[in-house]
């Protein structure tokens, strides 16, 4: 074991692999908030511990299905068509839910409520506004249901994406070894990098 020596590689050759790893921590991630946020609605938590987890974990769910130029690998969403039809209907209500709701204000109405406070007078039957106030709601929060249904997509995703991790890694290794690193670079060098032929 002696002779083994820790290479940092680099490249486009393993980013996949790298993708596939922080989209597995942000699932792994998604699981936990889930059993935190149904823990504290069981005891009756505070509202903005249960409100906090609940939106941590939606929008880290969403964002492994979301990719742009120059941003990390990201699911397809047709790896949902392996997953039964009501776990595919939950991921859509959640993708909305983070949508509308919470990466974006979909209507005002549903947050905060104007509320005017009017006083009438017995005698001469004159109303005036005495105060006027808004009240706050979020009346789009997840039920405990929900909440096990997204750690049930975490969870079956999961298993989804360590089977791609194996299959990357496999291919990684592949590649790695059709390119060595000199025996005195490496000896010289704990940090050096190994970049994958065809980089």
């Amino acid at each position: 074991m002696e002779n083994l020596t820790p290479v940092r590689v680099t490249g486009e050759g393993v980013r996949r692999l790298v993708d596939l790893h922080s989209v597995l921590h942000d699932l792994q991630w998604v699981q936990v908030a889930c059993v935190l946020s149904i823990k504290h609605m069981a005891a009756q938590g505070n509202a903005v511990v249960v409100e906090s987890l609940q939106i941590a974990a939606l929008v880290r769910y969403c964002r492994t299905f979301e990719s742009t130029p120059d941003t990390r690998f990201s699911l397809a969403t047709d790896i949902l068509k392996a997953l039964p039809a009501d776990l595919q209907q939950a991921h859509h209500e959640f993708c909305v839910l983070r949508d509308l709701y919470i990466a974006h204000s979909g209507d005002d109405l549903l947050w905060n409520i104007p509320m005017a406070h009017v006083h009438r007078e017995d005698a001469t039957g004159k109303q005036q506004v005495s105060w006027l106030t808004v009240e706050h709601s979020w009346i789009v929060a997840p039920s405990r249901d929900s909440m096990v249904s997204l750690y049930e997509l975490a969870r079956r995703l999961i298993a989804i994406v360590l089977d791609e991790i194996e299959k990357e890694k496999s291919r990684a290794l592949a590649m790695m070894n059709s390119q060595t690193l000199a025996a005195s670079e490496a000896a010289q060098d704990s940090a050096a990098v190994l970049k994958p032929a065809g980089d």
